[in-house]
């Protein structure tokens, strides 16, 4: 009997073979090969594939009236993916020529999404192997980890594999949403937009909390206030809590009462020595928002961190992990003052070498980002990674070498005046450095006090002027907190998806400026039709994955978690629908008036005049083909095209006089007057009594 190994990834097949010999061999008396996949090897093929030859032309339509699709005519069928159709025939081959008497082990991650599951029987289902089936379970890929889950490998059946199922229903469901981006495109258009306006999971809920936070901040109006407070010689401030609740807190300068006020003796409460553990590992989207205000871009640092994890320079870049297992902290600590001095941390900083609770966890699988097994020779090696290496490096290794170091310790004092207790202060004092000696101070931390409280001594009043807190431009380290708030996609993703929708494309919907977010045209579109919309609220993807583990649980079905999409695709198209409504027309499509057949409203496109109830295609020479509609347009006569203010008078009932006409015939130059004229290909009628 042979035992067929198939790993997710060819870094993987590297670690197994590592592990148990070779490629191929015996392992304990049982036969063994292993093959890698690479990611995902088939794909779901496009909607017009997926039904029969008399629907396809309805199922590749955008146009409104084909949405939304029929499910029980869709086949969900899988295609195998074009640039690793070589690694797919392989792979097939080797399962194809396993006996009845041999076993093929699924030896993928093990991930929260389910993926892991899927990307094995995917290839499975379509070889129809029906031999038996395995699967093997490791928290990671050490050599130890990986022999245990073979031994322990336990027969598995399609019909019980709850990650399959769960990842195939989170498939369907993302698939189905592409309708969503059909319907947003199709309503822009009609208002005049030539773009593709996206509307994914991940896509809408970035824009619509980008441009949320854009608003706010655009909109703040300062709104300036006073108070009594007190400071003391060290600069301590003393003040009220309460001061806005109890009525202490003015809109005027001279309305603070500082003349019945008084200096004040300092009394202090106590001092507590604190402790403060190092920050988790960062993962790839926190990475690459620090490495965006050094102006690299989060492609390039998804592109240049996946050729150093290739290299073995940096763990796998893709994990969904926070923590590291205890067998991977030990494998990276022996390297610990290699990659200290290589980073330029003298290594008697690390003097707490032993695994944390909150970052050494026996969980996980590929551990959360992190320096690799390979210690470059020098920081200038890196280059050849990309411009971003040597940064992405430095970043790794300071945040692992922080785990070795001891707690940051800082000083709390707290004290309160002595005639007026109602006013109190907190004093933090650095006492030791700890991890901070290699971080540094972290960012949104409060500024500490450079000396302490002292019992005994005078505050003095004073007036402080203060005022509302202007909201937070948005940036990648802040969408990074929103999205960890509601646990919408993983680092990887985030930062993929980000990559994406602001890669200067003309289908972009962000623009990143070193970390800062602004919108782009398509993306301002976007945010406008997504306006009440269940696809842009996080909370909506945090159910969304709750839902799914209940169908790995078998405690939901896949159809009525898509039935839930059917609720999410009937709310939102017609809300986006109605947004249009008020979505200023792009410029030079405004709308010109009634349409004489249907009553829709007509608007310009460029030169031509047409009613909002057209449904067209774009044709690849950039004109139009008919789908739907009453069809009127008002079209260019004589070479000419009409202005909108003519268009206008025309759709009024009105008669207007054109000159510079030129005749199709002779090519002499006339004038005349036109009338609408609806019944015609033109819509309009020449009056020719003025024909020169």
């Amino acid at each position: 009997m042979t035992a067929l190994i198939v790993c997710e990834k060819p870094s993987a097949a590297k670690k197994f073979a590592l592990a148990f010999g070779g490629r191929s061999g015996v392992f304990e008396g049982t036969p063994y090969k292993i093959i890698n996949l690479l990611g995902h090897l088939l794909e779901l093929a496009q909607p017009h594939e997926q039904v029969s030859q008399d629907l396809s032309e309805r199922y590749r339509s955008w146009s409104l009236e084909n949405m939304p699709w029929d499910r029980s005519v869709m086949s969900f069928e899988r295609v195998v993916c074009p640039d690793t159709a070589d690694v797919f025939q392989s792979a097939k081959a080797a399962i194809e020529a396993l006996s009845d008497a041999d076993e093929l082990v699924i030896g993928t991650d093990l991930d929260p999404s389910g993926e892991g599951d899927l990307l094995a029987w995917e290839v499975i289902l379509e070889t129809n192997y029906a031999g038996r089936v395995t699967r093997m379970r490791f928290v990671d890929e050490e050599a130890s980890s990986l022999q245990n889950a073979f031994r322990k490998r336990d027969s598995v059946s399609l019909e019980a594999a709850g990650d399959y199922w769960k990842a195939l229903a989170r498939g369907k469901w993302d698939f189905s949403s592409m309708q969503l981006t059909r319907v947003a495109t199709s309503v822009a258009r009609m208002r005049g937009y030539d773009c593709v306006v996206r509307q994914g999971r991940l896509k809408s809920v970035m824009v619509s909390e980008v441009g949320k936070q854009l608003a706010a901040y655009a909109n703040y109006e300062k709104k300036p206030f006073f108070e009594l407070r007190y400071k003391d010689a060290s600069g301590n401030i003393f003040k009220r809590d309460d001061a806005e609740e109890v009525g202490l807190r003015y809109a005027n300068q001279a309305d603070v009462p500082i003349s019945e006020a008084s200096p004040d003796t300092v009394v202090l409460d106590g001092v507590k020595r604190k402790k403060k553990a190092p920050p988790k590992l960062p993962d790839l989207f926190g990475l690459s928002a620090i490495l965006a205000k050094k102006g690299f871009d989060p492609n390039d640092v998804l592109e240049t961190y996946q050729k150093m994890y290739e290299s073995e320079i940096v763990s796998y870049p893709r994990t969904e992990d926070k923590t590291v297992t205890p067998e991977q902290f030990n494998e990276l600590l022996p390297l610990t003052d290699e990659i200290a001095k290589l980073v330029g941390i003298d290594p008697s900083y690390l003097t707490y070498r032993q695994p944390r609770k909150t970052h050494v966890k026996a969980q996980g699988a590929h551990g959360a980002n992190r320096p690799g097994l390979h210690v470059p020779s020098s920081l200038d090696d890196l280059s050849k990674f990309g411009k971003p290496a040597r940064e992405i490096y430095i970043l790794l290794a300071k945040s692992w070498l922080s785990l070795l170091a001891p707690d940051y310790e800082y000083d709390s004092y707290a004290a309160h005046l002595k005639s007026s207790p109602e006013y109190s202060s907190i004093a933090n004092v650095s006492a030791f450095l700890g991890y901070k000696a290699i971080l540094g101070a972290e960012e949104d931390e409060e500024p500490e006090a450079t000396d302490p409280i002292v019992d005994g001594e005078i505050a003095d009043p004073f007036v402080y002027e203060g005022a509302n807190k202007r909201p937070q431009m948005p940036t990648m380290e802040w969408l990074k907190k929103r999205l960890e708030k509601f646990d919408v996609g993983t680092g990887a993703t985030r930062t993929s998806t980000l990559a994406d929708i602001t890669d200067g494309s003309k289908r972009s919907l962000l623009i990143n400026t070193k970390g800062k977010l602004t919108m782009t045209e398509v993306g301002v579109i976007s945010l406008f039709l997504l306006k009440d919309c269940m696809i842009a609220d996080p909370s909506e993807t945090e159910r969304l994955f709750k839902d799914m583990e209940k169908i790995g649980r078998f405690e939901m079905s896949e159809e009525e978690l898509l039935s839930g999409f059917d609720r999410l695709f009937e709310h939102d198209s017609a809300k986006m629908i109605d947004n249009a409504k008020d979505l200023k027309p792009a410029p030079g499509t405004a709308t010109v008036g009634k349409c004489p057949r249907c009553g829709s409203e007509v608007a310009s496109r460029g030169k031509v005049y047409t009613c909002s109830s057209n449904k067209e295609k774009r044709l690849e020479d950039g004109s139009y083909e008919p789908i739907s509609g009453c069809g009127f347009k008002i079209l260019p006569f004589g070479g000419k095209a009409f202005t909108e203010k003519q268009a206008s008078a025309l759709l009024a009932g009105k008669k207007v006089h054109v000159k510079g006409l030129v005749s199709n015939k002779t090519g002499n130059k006339y004038e005349c007057d036109f009338v609408l004229a609806p019944q015609e290909h033109n819509g309009v009628a020449p009056i020719f009594d003025k024909k020169r």
